[in-house]
């Protein structure tokens, strides 16, 4: 049970992202941003939110 806070912490860094990475791809088709800026951009908001990927942005 210790770790469920750990647990707790990675849904919400999850969920986040995803609402970011959402987000991004809708704006991205105006502003023309390419997938791997995309994925580049919620690789660095994990990172911003103290937390670290468990294998790499995939699209």
């Amino acid at each position: 049970m210790e770790n469920l806070n750990d647990w707790k912490k990675a849904g919400e860094i999850a969920a986040e992202t995803r609402d970011y990475g959402k987000s991004l791809l809708e704006k991205g088709f105006s502003e023309k941003l390419s997938l791997l800026d995309v994925t580049e951009k919620i690789e660095a908001r994990i990172f911003q939110l103290k937390g670290k990927p468990a294998f790499p942005v995939q699209i």
